[in-house]
């Protein structure tokens, strides 16, 4: 039970479009390369720092937060169930995606990402689905908003590593080799308490297709 399919998967562009090429590489939601992450943070003497650092207490309290530290985090294994369950789902739609599109393992990109699974918050009691709603447990990396080689990507606010977020430097890492320009957008305080993530309250402008696809016969 996610919301959107981009809550777990989206595409970049790129140049390369010769020799099996696509033209873009997909990136998928990895709770298990956020965890990786983590506890290699934590091996290198990091485990006191705090998630949601510089979210204020009442923002955190609205979206049933709490700032934690990476050692907590990794000793909650309630959250870790949850994430291994939804990476289990993750890996069903990697799958179909790869057989589908075409694709080898080199036109993946991991995306480290922690889900929660919750009940919705705004619907009554006796509409409540039976199965929880997965929702991410920080702003969705996912979500970003792609421009060409600029991306618009939701501030995730997580552990400060020698004054530079962990998890925004590994974005950069990942993305910015490819050539894309990563800028992080501070969206906590109203969409992930509601309806999701930047890319709610934002759409871009683009150029159509010179061909209209509703006249597409199949």
């Amino acid at each position: 039970m996610t919301g959107h399919v981009d809550e777990f998967m989206c595409f970049i562009p790129t140049d390369e479009r010769s020799e099996g090429k696509k033209g873009f590489q997909l990136l998928l939601a990895s709770p298990g390369a956020c965890y990786k992450l983590f506890q290699e943070k934590q091996k290198e003497g990091y485990g006191d720092a705090f998630l949601f650092d510089g979210v204020r207490a009442d923002q955190l309290l609205c979206n049933r937060r709490e700032a934690k530290t990476i050692d907590r985090l990794l000793a909650d294994e309630s959250l870790r169930k949850q994430n291994e369950y939804v990476e289990k789902c993750t890996h069903l739609n990697h799958d179909i995606l790869k057989a589908e599109l075409g694709l080898v393992e080199q036109d993946i990109i991991e995306i480290p990402q922690l889900f929660c699974l919750e009940k919705l918050t705004n619907v009554p009691s006796h509409q409540q689905p039976k199965r929880l709603f997965e929702r991410p447990y920080f702003p969705n990396l996912l979500r970003m908003i792609v421009i060409g080689k600029n991306l618009g990507i939701p501030k995730p606010f997580r552990p400060q590593i020698k004054g530079t977020c962990c998890l925004e430097e590994k974005m950069r890492c990942l993305l910015e080799p490819l050539g894309f320009e990563c800028t992080f957008i501070s969206d906590f305080d109203c969409y992930l308490a509601d309806v999701g993530d930047i890319c709610v309250c934002a759409t871009i402008r683009q150029v159509s297709f010179a061909f209209k696809w509703w006249k597409m016969v199949p």
